[in-house]
């Protein structure tokens, strides 16, 4: 089965990710990204993966350049690792289209 990438706006804040269909849409679908392991991506230039430790949900997104999926990806592992060490601050959220495919 061959997925489609559509685009859709992504919100980080702190560890919940959560997107919409466009931006003045409402939330469409949020996450804890606690449970979920961050790796590359080979789909797709700029892209990275969100995978849920059980296995149930991967979320695939690509980004516009390698500087924003760099400042996506750099956003998550520190969330994650403030979260494990139990300094978590509420970093300001981070706000960029990036176009996805859920699994």
């Amino acid at each position: 089965m061959i997925k489609l990438w559509h685009k859709r706006w992504f919100e980080l804040s702190g560890l919940h990710l959560s997107y919409s269909n466009s931006p003045s849409a409402s939330i469409y679908k949020s996450f804890d990204l606690s449970n979920f392991r961050l790796t590359d991506c080979s789909t797709r230039k700029f892209a990275f993966c969100l995978s849920e430790k059980q296995g149930k949900v991967t979320l695939r997104l690509a980004c516009a350049s390698d500087e924003e999926q760099s400042r996506w990806w750099q956003s998550i592992v520190k969330a994650q690792k403030e979260k494990a060490v139990g300094v978590f601050k509420q970093p300001e959220p981070i706000v960029a289209p990036c176009p996805d495919s859920i699994d």
